[in-house]
């Protein structure tokens, strides 16, 4: 059944309540939240990033009110495509925030117990990234290397890291192919996301688990995001004690290998 205008409206206003919400709260925090001074930083990219979508989204649903009725086919679903987009990228910004809100003023809290590092993670995302990969005419594989990747660990946390690297990779690549390899080898357990994506310098690697920063910064930068994905996986894999080395090259493509 497709949504009526109305049934449109109430969402975008559920969502736009939410961010005033989660606004409010960041703001009421203790001057100790974020390290490092970058409580300014942090709302002004919040802003930017959870508002931006909202409005593409309730532009979209003003040509709805037009054409719904009377073009119920290609061009309904091309304006519902740019709202689910969008909603997403709103869900994925709120969430990243929780979680930094979360880490850093210790309210986050381990919970350890097995998880199959190949086959949770693939019954849980694999859909949804192919259809991220897809979206963007690139490829996406995932495999695995040896048996048993049963592991002891906190699997929210892991699927965070997981999450946040995938989604990294698929953004930053156009052209080509986002690989996923799980890996065992003799009870030391891995996954590996190599990408033929834009890469990185060699000067900003140390850099890339920044909070707010992309290689490509400004107005001008051609990728969005937050610049938070990479600093959220960092975190939770030192809370885990798990370790991600970084591998790229300008123009070729990145490799990020995380170890448990």
């Amino acid at each position: 059944m497709k949504p009526t205008k109305e049934e449109l409206h109430k969402t975008i206003n559920s969502l736009k309540e939410r961010i005033a919400v989660l606004e409010e709260q960041v703001k009421n925090e203790p001057e100790n939240v974020l390290k490092d001074g970058l409580q300014i930083e942090f709302l002004s990219q919040m802003s930017h990033e959870l508002r931006t979508p909202v409005n593409i989204m309730l532009n979209a649903v003003d040509m709805l009110k037009e054409d719904y009725i009377k073009n119920p086919d290609d061009y309904a679903k091309e304006i519902l495509n740019i709202l689910n987009s969008a909603g997403r990228r709103i869900h994925r910004t709120i969430d990243l925030f929780a979680n930094l809100v979360q880490l850093n003023t210790g309210r986050y809290s381990s919970d350890g117990s097995y998880f199959n590092l190949y086959r949770d993670l693939k019954d849980n995302l694999f859909t949804q990234m192919k259809a991220d990969a897809r979206e963007k005419d690139i490829g996406f594989y995932w495999t695995e290397e040896g048996k048993n990747h049963l592991i002891e660990t906190d699997a929210y946390a892991a699927t965070q890291i997981f999450m946040q690297i995938v989604d990294n990779a698929i953004k930053f690549t156009n052209i080509g192919k986002v690989e996923v390899l799980v890996k065992n080898d003799d009870g030391k357990h891995s996954f590996v996301v190599e990408d033929t994506g834009i890469g990185i310098k060699e000067e900003f690697i140390p850099h890339v688990f920044d909070a707010f920063v992309q290689e490509d910064t400004g107005y001008s930068r051609r990728f969005e995001g937050n610049g938070l994905g990479l600093t959220i996986a960092k975190q939770f894999a030192d809370r885990i004690n798990a370790k991600i080395k970084v591998e790229s090259e300008k123009g070729v493509g990145s490799k990020f290998t995380v170890t448990f």
